[in-house]
């Protein structure tokens, strides 16, 4: 598998489809791992996080083109997204064996 398609399955699994509350579907593209982790390394503040949705949504549109309503499910959603995966990281797993 060469540099290209790994790129091209990335994208693939890290795009979802989403219908906002206003009614509006987008193909939105959750980040990269370097993009989370470089996101997670500090906290983020609103100027990062709309950054970061905007880095996500489909070509010519941006959060600020949306209605409220949608830019606060955005943000719930992508919220949600970081907090399972820290869950699920070793670093941030709550699976550690007693004792060990």
């Amino acid at each position: 598998m060469n540099l290209e398609e790994i790129k091209r399955l990335s994208l693939k699994a890290r795009t979802v489809r989403l219908t906002l509350p206003s009614g509006i579907e987008i193909d939105f593209v959750l980040p990269t791992a370097g993009r989370f982790l470089e996101f997670i390394s500090k906290t983020p503040t609103q100027e990062d996080i709309i950054k970061l949705l905007n880095e996500g949504m489909p070509e010519g549109v941006a959060v600020e083109d949306l209605p409220l309503s949608d830019f606060l499910y955005l943000q719930e959603a992508l919220s949600s997204f970081f907090e399972n995966t820290r869950k699920k990281s070793p670093t941030g797993s709550s699976n550690t064996q007693e004792g060990s």
